[in-house]
C-alpha cells in the first residue's frame, strides 16, 4: 500500500473535517495500474479470510 500511500501524498487533496479528496485517481480518472496494485494488496492480506466479495462504496459530502 506504499504506492498508494504516495500518490495520497502527492496528489491527494486534504479539504477539512477529515475529507480527504482523491477522485483525480481513484473515483472520475482511475489509475489503472494504482488499481491493480491495491488489488493485489487486498487480496494478499485476506487470502485467508475466506471472503467471496469485496464490496465498495464512494462516499462524498
Amino acid at each position: 500500500m506504499e504506492e498508494l500511500k504516495e500518490r495520497i501524498l502527492r496528489d491527494g487533496k486534504n479539504l477539512g473535517n477529515g475529507i480527504l479528496k482523491v477522485d483525480s485517481f481513484v473515483n472520475h480518472q482511475v489509475d489503472p495500474q494504482l488499481m491493480d496494485t491495491c488489488g493485489r494488496e487486498l487480496a494478499r492480506r485476506f487470502a485467508n479470510a475466506g471472503a467471496t466479495k469485496i464490496l465498495t462504496a464512494e462516499i462524498s459530502g
